[in-house]
C-alpha cells in the first residue's frame, strides 16, 4: 500500500472507530456464512486489513480463532483497544508482498472492503498471499459489478481503483485461484469465494 494511503487511514482511524458497533451489526451474517463454506468454529480465520476489527470481533464472539493484520497502525491501535477484552491476534503488515505467517496458517482467509482501493498489481500480489497462507478457503467480501451512486463518489476520492475492480474482480481472482464462487450480500456487494488446496466449479447463486 502506498505510503500516502497508508497516511491516509491511519488520519481516519478514530473516525472508523466511531462506526465500529454499526460494522459488528453490518457483519453479523459472516459466522453463518463461514459455515456454509464449510468453514466452522473454532477453525482458525485471518483477517486481511482488519481496520478497527469489527468482523474480527464477531468471528471471535462466534468461536473461531481470529487474526487481523493492516498496514495502517492506528487502525490497529484503534480495533486492539476495541477488541480488548476478546482473544484476537494483530499482527501490522509492513510487507504486502510476504504476510508473516507460514504457508496454509489458517482455515481460511477473508478480506473485506479492501481490495477494491489498491491498484491491480497490488491485489494480485495479496492474492498470492492470501493463497499461501490459506488451508482452505479465501474469500473476497467487496463490491459486485452493480454502481450505485454514492459509492461512486466517494470512492472517486479516495482515489482507489473501485471503478476498474468491479468489473474485472471475477476474472483476475479465476486467473490465481481457478474457479469463483459469487454470492451476493447485499444490492452492492458480494462474495467472492475460493476454494484454494481442492478446486472446484462452483455456479453463481
Amino acid at each position: 500500500m502506498e505510503k500516502s494511503k497508508k497516511k491516509l487511514f491511519d488520519k481516519i482511524a478514530p473516525i472508523y472507530g466511531m462506526f465500529y458497533e454499526i460494522q459488528k451489526k453490518n457483519y453479523a451474517f459472516v459466522p453463518e456464512m463461514m459455515e456454509k463454506e464449510g468453514i466452522f468454529p473454532p477453525m482458525q480465520i485471518l483477517d486481511l486489513g482488519c481496520g478497527t476489527g469489527a468482523l474480527l470481533s464477531v468471528l471471535e464472539h462466534a468461536g473461531y480463532q481470529a487474526t487481523g493484520i493492516d498496514p495502517a497502525r492506528d487502525m490497529l491501535k484503534v480495533a486492539m483497544w476495541k477488541t480488548r477484552k476478546q482473544n484476537i491476534r494483530f499482527h501490522h503488515m509492513k510487507n504486502p508482498a510476504r504476510l508473516p505467517f507460514e504457508d496454509n496458517s489458517f482455515d481460511a482467509v477473508i478480506s473485506s472492503y479492501v481490495l477494491h482501493g489498491m491498484p491491480e498489481e497490488e491485489r494480485r500480489v495479496l492474492y498470492e498471499e492470501m493463497k499461501r497462507v490459506s488451508r482452505r478457503k479465501v474469500i473476497i467480501h467487496d463490491f459486485n459489478e452493480k454502481r450505485a451512486l454514492h459509492i461512486s463518489v466517494v470512492e472517486y476520492l479516495e482515489k482507489g481503483d473501485y471503478f476498474r475492480f468491479i468489473k474485472v474482480a471475477r476474472k483476475e481472482m479465476s486467473e490465481v485461484f481457478g474457479e469463483v464462487k459469487v454470492t451476493h450480500v447485499g444490492k452492492n456487494a458480494a462474495w467472492y469465494v475460493m476454494n484454494v488446496k481442492e478446486p472446484r466449479i462452483y455456479a453463481d447463486q
